[in-house]
């Protein structure tokens, strides 16, 4: 019986370390400075300009639903590469590797603050007039444009930020 109770109580100090974490974990968590919703069709999505989709930006809960229906529970970017011969990965899922913003000609991020770096979205039929993501489109940051120089839609609504890779994690 002794044995039982100082298991039962060891149990409840690593839990409640480990809860004291979860709260770290989420506290330091950067607030998301841009969100829209991908709605078109039967689909409606959450998406953040720090990689994360699928999850609400306000409440964190399940943000995908088609007809209605919640599909996935949370999303987000994910990269892989190979620099100078080590392979690294950035995500996005419950914390994110990723911040809204571009990278300077000699490699350094900027714009984490500029409201440039924010989430555009362009339906079918806008325009300049009708639409400020469109008339403010970042073409000079890579967003997508048409051979006239108009922001590029691929099918009924098109969903555009630039954002940055903060930290990557060696891969073994």
């Amino acid at each position: 019986m002794r044995k039982l109770k100082l298991i039962l109580i060891l149990l409840l100090l690593v839990s409640s370390v480990f809860a004291k974490e979860e709260k770290k974990l989420n506290a330091s968590q950067p607030a998301v400075a841009s969100a829209k919703y991908f709605d078109a069709n039967r689909i409606r999505c959450a998406v953040q300009n720090n990689g994360i989709f699928a999850r609400n930006p306000i409440t964190g809960a399940s943000d995908f639903t088609f007809d209605g229906t919640g599909v996935i529970y949370l999303s987000g970017l994910w990269m892989v590469a190979k620099v100078n011969g080590e392979v690294r990965a950035s995500a996005a899922d419950y914390n994110t590797d990723f911040a809204p913003g571009a990278i300077d000609e000699q490699g350094n991020p900027f714009g984490k603050e500029d409201s440039t770096f924010r989430i555009y979205k362009i339906n079918r039929g806008d325009d300049a007039f009708s639409n400020t993501d469109y008339a403010q489109w970042p073409a000079q940051f890579g967003a997508p444009v048409d051979d006239a120089g108009n922001p590029k839609l691929f099918g009924d609504q098109t969903l555009w930020c630039s954002l940055y890779v903060k930290s990557t994690k060696k891969m073994h």
